[in-house]
């Protein structure tokens, strides 16, 4: 009954950071000893296949994912964290995923971009970025920048350090007000071993809504390995 519980806080957190509906399936079978520390609660997980499975509040000592099946189809399960309160989770085992969700609301003035750092990973910068009424539209931006060379966005060549891709956007005439997702998901890779991405469908760009100029909203994962 424990984790029958603690799932349902999981999902209700999740629910009333989006304000949508949650991103995760989250097994109810969930369960563990509780662990919170200074940046608040950590959760923790099995990720496999869009589905998280096995949700506890972080262990100090988690044992690994082992080998589940998902809709008939097997593979090795990753260890996930992620926290409530925002902030990446502490560094995990090599190839291990961390989450952050995020809330951006900027107010550009008329004929100005504004722009806030999302999240810092290793080379990668990701940045929320508003335009008001440049070139006759706004738009509502998820960018990222690479401080080394040769890193990839999808389908793109080897990239330059300083180069930026918008990853995802909301773009519609000045004045317009819009609330939306993008389809095509996002990831980026840095020969340093660094990966971020996002799911398009969960990300949500807001123009000219709530009393701001922009708003994205939505939960980007990283991870690092050993190239």
């Amino acid at each position: 009954m424990a984790g029958l519980l603690r799932s349902r806080v999981v999902v209700a957190v999740l629910a009333a950071l989006f304000g949508m509906t949650a991103m995760l399936v989250v097994d109810a079978g969930a369960h563990g000893k509780g662990h919170a520390n200074h940046s608040g609660v950590v959760y923790s997980g099995c990720f496999h296949h869009g589905r998280i499975t096995k949700v506890r509040i972080r262990d100090t000592k988690p044992e690994r994912c082992e080998t589940i099946e998902t809709d008939s189809v097997a593979g090795h399960a990753r260890y996930v964290t992620w926290s409530a309160s925002g902030p990446e989770g502490p560094a995990g085992l090599d190839g291990d995923a961390h989450f952050t969700p995020f809330y951006v609301a900027l107010d550009p003035a008329d004929g100005e971009t504004d722009s806030k750092v999302v999240l810092q990973h290793g080379p990668f910068t990701v940045r929320v970025r508003c335009r008001n009424n440049i070139g006759g539209e706004d738009a509502a931006e998820l960018v990222v920048r690479g401080s080394e060379d040769e890193w990839y966005a999808p389908g793109s060549p080897p990239l330059p350090a300083g180069f930026v891709v918008v990853g995802g956007d909301e773009t519609e005439p000045d004045g317009t007000d819009k609330f939306d997702n993008d389809i095509d998901d996002f990831v980026v890779a840095s020969a340093s071993g660094h990966v971020l991405g996002w799911d398009g469908e969960s990300t949500a760009f807001g123009l000219n809504v709530f009393g701001h100029g922009c708003i994205v909203a939505g939960n980007i994962w990283t991870t690092t390995g050993t190239p």
